[in-house]
């Protein structure tokens, strides 16, 4: 990755070289607003020794399913000034 969402993995390595624990790593990108809930669902698949698959896969499901439902809204509102003009 390149940017601000390299910074902040770039952030949770740096923590993990210095033998910060995993679950606690991840934790810092709890507020994140594009990393937050994946971070999350990573920390608790540490914690608890399960697959971080499918909860990675529903999360990039939600997001899908979200920023489709932001461009259909964005289509919509291009269609109704479209129309008034």
């Amino acid at each position: 990755f390149d940017g601000p969402i390299a910074d902040d993995l770039g952030q949770v390595l740096g923590l993990l070289e210095l033998g910060v624990g995993d679950v606690v790593a991840w934790q810092t990108l709890h507020d994140h607003p594009q990393l937050g809930l994946a971070a999350a669902d990573l920390a608790r698949s540490v914690e608890s020794g399960t697959s971080m698959v499918q909860g990675l896969r529903d999360q990039a499901a939600a997001a899908c399913e979200e920023r489709r439902s932001e461009l259909q809204m964005l289509a919509r509102a291009v269609g109704v000034r479209t129309i008034r003009f």
